[in-house]
């Protein structure tokens, strides 16, 4: 599957070097810790567990608006600007990849409870069930929510377009995955 991942250049060494590149846990948030903890219990749960030493996956893009090519290094976001970076493009085993929305990833982060419909009328409806519910059947109907994220067919609602921005994750970068690589300065 070819996919594409923004790092800092020494993630980048770090693969020559060792022959694999594996995350840095100290790279995420305190506050984002739960959600990336529930995506790692995914895909070890639902990929193949993860090597030993190994906390959270390597994220890349796989599709981004709605196209799979490279990332345009001309947009800003990637980092803090002037920020030096190296985009990989990768061939990894689609055996090893977990694919997931992008755009609803943000509730998980978020720790949001994600609605099924697009309609306001039943996010209301949801609403009041939710708020009935105690602390931790909250905390499950969330996790069950969020499992929608792993749908990915395209699908268009007046609120959201499920399936055009899709992310990638993996437990670790091989160096045979490498294909291409480029350097650049975050805008």
């Amino acid at each position: 599957m070819r996919v594409w991942t923004i790092q800092k250049p020494e993630a980048y060494a770090d693969l020559i070097k060792n022959g694999y590149y594996r995350a840095n846990s100290a790279y995420i948030e305190e506050s984002k810790k739960q959600a990336y903890d529930w995506y790692a219990h995914q895909l070890e749960t639902r990929i193949c567990p993860k090597p030993a030493d190994t906390e959270y996956p390597v994220w890349a893009w796989f599709k981004k608006d709605n196209l799979q090519k490279k990332p345009d290094f001309r947009m800003a976001g990637y980092a803090q600007e002037g920020t030096e970076l190296v985009c990989l493009e990768l061939e990894v085993p689609n055996e090893l990849v977990l694919l997931s929305d992008y755009d609803d990833w943000t509730f998980v982060l978020n720790d949001l409870y994600l609605h099924d419909t697009a309609r306001e009328t039943d996010w209301e409806i949801e609403n009041e069930m939710l708020e009935s519910l105690s602390e931790d059947e909250l905390r499950r109907a969330k996790e069950i929510s969020w499992e929608k994220i792993f749908d990915i067919r395209q699908t268009y609602t007046i609120k959201a377009c499920r399936g055009i921005n899709v992310q990638a994750a993996f437990w670790e970068i091989k160096r045979e995955y490498l294909r291409n690589t480029w350097f650049f300065k975050a805008k």
